[in-house]
């Protein structure tokens, strides 16, 4: 997994890019060494991961004021290059579900984006996906109107041969 691949979500977007600005912000108020410990103490555990794991990957120096600098604006245009996927489902997920939605659009083929997920408990048994302009629903809702109005039909169509008859 690459770094870049730990943040799933627009939530985890927007709080990584604010954990970015407080790294940027304090950059040149502090010493470079003291970087780590502004890593460690003011921004998310999972910022704190995150960039770990990207200086560790791409053999960076921690202490070097430059090399912070342009690493954070670089992975800052990573973040602004992501392609957002809207997702509707009808229960709020958990981290797990997360994963596992994340995990099946990169298995079909998706790179480079973050879920956007948004709650609706109007889709029922799926989801309705925003991707590129294009609208997908896979929910059975729809199919269970279409069964309720036809089934008022039928029922009416009942209550009309009851009042005809008396019984």
């Amino acid at each position: 997994m690459t770094p870049i691949e730990t943040i799933k979500t627009t939530t985890d977007l927007h709080l990584i890019r604010q954990d970015f600005q407080v790294l940027l912000d304090e950059l040149y108020t502090n010493k470079p060494e003291s970087f780590g410990e502004t890593l460690r103490t003011r921004v998310s555990h999972k910022t704190h991961l995150f960039l770990t794991m990207y200086f560790q990957k791409n053999n960076l120096d921690f202490k070097n004021t430059d090399t912070i600098e342009k690493n954070l604006k670089k992975i800052i245009d990573e973040f602004n290059d992501l392609n957002e996927i809207h997702l509707t489902i009808a229960l709020e997920p958990d981290p797990g579900l997360i994963s596992d939605m994340y995990q099946w659009f990169k298995e079909n083929n998706y790179s480079n984006f973050v879920l956007n997920i948004s709650v609706d408990p109007r889709v029922i048994g799926g989801a309705v996906i925003s991707i590129d302009g294009k609208y997908y629903k896979y929910s059975i809702a729809d199919d269970l109107e279409a069964s309720l109005i036809e089934l008022n039909k039928n029922l009416t169509q009942l209550r009309k041969i009851d009042a005809y008859t008396g019984s």
